[in-house]
């Protein structure tokens, strides 16, 4: 029987400072490793890979691997 592996849940407290910023109504793109450069996200069993949405409190979000490729992020759905 090959031995037990136990996963070791990543850690995510905060980002260390804003994101980014702009002019209201105005798209502003922000990467992933813009996301994890910025935050305490930890993984003692590998590297992070994404980061999970639970809710938007202002605006819409868009999530894509491109601003036209990127669709409107719905907590329902997504």
């Amino acid at each position: 029987m090959p031995p037990i592996s136990l996963n070791t849940n990543p850690i995510f407290d905060a980002f260390l400072s804003p994101i980014g910023s702009g002019n209201e109504n105005a798209q502003i793109i922000i990467s992933f490793d813009n996301l994890l450069a910025q935050s305490n996200a930890t993984d003692a069993d590998g590297t992070v890979t994404s980061f999970n949405i639970k809710s938007v409190t202002s605006g819409t979000l868009f999530i894509g691997a491109t601003a036209g490729t990127a669709s409107a992020w719905d907590p329902l759905t997504n």
